[in-house]
């Protein structure tokens, strides 16, 4: 509302008893569903809440990515072998 609009409000609701009950009335309803919705937020967040430890907490995790990295890092550098033939495939 502009302030020409504001002043134009209170003044009504100054002069008019009825128009002041029903702008109370509003309001009211207006606060009680904001505090309904607050409280059912609050209910939701406490139930979303995870029951356990995130998974970064077990340090176990980090020994099972440090193994899996360090498998991948050995078989990534090794030297690439020629297959042996055995003796009898060397004569053929």
């Amino acid at each position: 509302m502009s302030e020409e609009e504001l002043a134009a409000f209170n003044r009504r609701i100054a002069r008019d008893d009825a128009f002041a009950q029903e702008v109370a009335g509003r309001m009211a309803i207006r606060k009680a569903l904001k505090d309904i919705r607050h409280e059912e937020i609050t209910q939701i967040l406490r139930q979303a809440k995870p029951a356990s430890k995130p998974v970064w907490g077990n340090p176990m995790i980090y020994v099972a990515a440090a193994l899996l990295a360090g498998s991948v890092l050995f078989f990534i550098f090794q030297p690439f072998r020629k297959p042996q033939l055995d003796e009898e495939e060397r004569r053929k």
